[in-house]
């Protein structure tokens, strides 16, 4: 697992967040998010509690999703 400082939304920085652990990670195949680095973060030791899936587009685009359960987030 690694370690992850420093993510950002929509440009926007999450400064606060401490130190976070990458579950998992990879590039997105196909579809509308073809070449797109994924990764799951585990947040359960966080604020939110939970599991963020990030889909990032070089340092220009950057989207989370919040996931109450792990058993959801998979990446093949």
């Amino acid at each position: 697992m690694k370690s992850l400082q420093y993510i950002s939304n929509n440009h926007v920085p999450y400064k606060n967040w401490g130190v976070l652990m990458i579950l998992n990670e990879g590039i997105v195949h196909s579809g509308e998010y073809a070449g797109w680095k994924i990764q799951i973060v585990d947040d359960t030791a966080g604020e939110t509690g939970g599991y963020y899936l990030i889909l990032q587009h070089g340092n220009i685009e950057c989207f989370d999703y919040w996931f109450e359960k792990k058993s959801i987030l998979t990446i093949n």
